[in-house]
């Protein structure tokens, strides 16, 4: 094998509808947090509840997941941000009533 053509055991395993599927995954994760995140800070409409549909989505994703692939400890990681991105986005919604509540009077 020359330099210009590494061995095929180098890539460990990884082919490209693995490295597709991963990138694929990335954008739309990421994406989609990103997207929740500034909307969350841009005070859109129903910027909690899509906060608490990512959150939750993420934790079902890293179950199937599991359940797929079998546990892996990033896994346990991203399901752990998912639980406290939802968790904050019900604490959110909750001070934000009680602060119009009191506002209100």
């Amino acid at each position: 094998m020359s330099a210009s053509r590494p061995h095929p055991s180098g890539r460990m395993g990884v082919t490209l509808v693995g490295l597709e599927l991963g990138t694929g995954l990335a954008v739309l994760v990421g994406g989609g947090f990103t997207f929740t995140a500034l909307w969350q800070g841009h005070g859109g409409r129903f910027a909690e509840m899509l906060s608490l549909a990512a959150g939750i989505g993420i934790v079902a994703f890293e179950g199937a997941e599991m359940a797929w692939i079998g546990f892996q400890p990033l896994q346990a990681l991203f399901a752990g941000v998912g639980v406290a991105v939802a968790l904050l986005a019900v604490s959110g919604r909750r001070q934000r009533r009680r602060l119009h509540r009191v506002g209100a009077t």
